[in-house]
């Protein structure tokens, strides 16, 4: 069974976005992820439909 969660770095190697730029994101909010202590967790399922809805909609990544 998969892991409900991932960290930040195992999201960057995943998606090729850059770990720093995935921690500005999730600080700013602007993608799924919940703070746990000092650290970021992701949802898998979230992320993966909200880089899913970024592909299909055609946008870039948001800028902060």
């Amino acid at each position: 069974m998969a892991e409900l969660t991932m960290t930040i770095p195992e999201a960057a190697k995943r998606t090729g976005i850059g770990k720093n730029r995935l921690y500005e994101l999730a600080k700013a909010g602007k993608i799924p992820a919940l703070r746990v202590g000092h650290r970021y967790i992701v949802p898998r399922e979230k992320f993966e439909a909200w880089l899913n809805e970024q592909a299909a909609s055609h946008t870039e990544i948001p800028n902060l």
